[in-house]
């Protein structure tokens, strides 16, 4: 089968590789739709330790089973599923309580095992939900990064949220918007250097407003946007040192930042003023399986628009597709590969 393979530092190919077969436990899923996730584009470009190549990539994926391993029930070949790639152990107490996200045994499909950027993958048969028949693959393959923006919103824990701010128009940031607006939030402010990015995201339903720090200030527009109340929280998805510390200096007295980027260690800002104002600086990893179900329900019910801002693919054109994002220079803020979108992709079903 095909698969688009990182294969050295730097490296991307699309190669022949071998079939995987299915574990007890398992099935094979023939992939119809795979998102190219900042994070993978981030370890790509700066070697990070956390994807080793040779690793087939791709984490946000769809399509459908063909194959069943030994000890698979309820689930037949041929049923359209979307997968959830965060495999934790469902033992550990962390798990226990609903922060199964934090499970110090977690592993991603696509970073420790083989994912979706390919023809065919092996998934534990616990991860799959079943897809409807007129949820889109496309749409499906968006489930896993929603799920991190719903995280967010559910980690800045303030119903009664007004005014938000997200530094980062890409996925992540859009998503977490969009999440931030249909969970309660009302005002939505879009912070990038990216003018192209920046105009999608006021085209939707995502971004009020918008302010490229590149050529505006950011804290004469957050007041302005406010009315001087500043506010209630703000989402960093980006994880450089400016946008965390931006994050945290445009929030009102008690205000949450919530950081969700990855880009780079070091931070900066100032501790003096989160004491003085009480503001909370909160983590968030990945997503619970409570909010990838909600995920789920908000794509599934039309309510997230993705259609304007991302751009299918087929995996022939991954390396450049892959590429090109790298640049930042597409018209598009995400792209998706579909391995196996078409009928002459699609092999005999094999039930176990």
């Amino acid at each position: 089968m095909k698969a688009m393979v990182y294969t050295a530092p730097l490296e991307l190919k699309i190669l022949d590789v071998e079939e995987p077969k299915p574990a007890p436990g398992e099935v094979i899923v023939e992939v119809a739709a795979v998102g190219i996730c900042g994070s993978e584009l981030e370890g790509f470009s700066t070697q990070s330790p956390r994807r080793k190549p040779p690793l087939i990539m791709g984490h946000e994926f769809s399509g459908r089973v063909v194959e069943t391993g030994e000890d698979v029930e309820g689930i037949e070949a041929g049923q359209r599923v979307a997968v959830n790639p965060l495999i934790t152990c469902g033992r550990c107490d962390l798990c226990r309580m609903g922060r199964n996200n934090a499970c110090p045994n977690r592993r991603l499909t696509g970073m420790h095992r083989p994912g979706g950027f390919a023809e065919r993958v092996a998934v534990p048969a616990g991860q799959l939900y079943p897809l409807s028949d007129d949820f889109s693959y496309e749409r499906a393959s968006m489930i896993e990064p929603l799920a991190n923006g719903v995280h967010v919103a559910r980690l800045a824990n303030d119903p009664l949220a007004r005014n938000v701010c997200v530094f980062g128009a890409g996925t992540i940031g859009i998503l977490a918007a969009q999440a931030a607006k249909l969970l309660g939030s009302v005002n939505i402010l879009m912070v990038d250097v990216n003018d192209t990015r920046l105009a999608l995201a006021r085209s939707g339903p995502t971004a009020d407003e918008t302010v490229n720090t590149k050529t505006q200030d950011l804290m004469e527009a957050a007041k302005e946007f406010t009315g001087g109340r500043m506010f209630d929280y703000s989402v960093d998805a980006v994880g450089m040192s400016v946008t965390r510390k931006g994050a945290a200096d445009v929030l009102r007295p008690g205000g949450t930042a919530v950081w969700i980027g990855l880009h780079s260690d070091e931070t900066i800002l100032s501790g003096m003023g989160a004491v003085l104002n009480e503001n909370r600086i909160q983590g968030s990893y990945g997503y619970t399986s409570q909010d990838f179900g909600k995920a789920f329900q908000l794509l599934e019910s039309g309510a997230i628009e993705i259609e304007s801002w991302s751009r299918s693919f087929p995996l022939d054109e991954g390396v450049g597709t892959f590429t090109d994002l790298l640049g930042g220079q597409t018209a598009h803020v995400k792209a998706i590969l579909q391995p196996c979108i078409h009928d002459n992709c699609l092999r005999p079903l094999h039930p176990g």
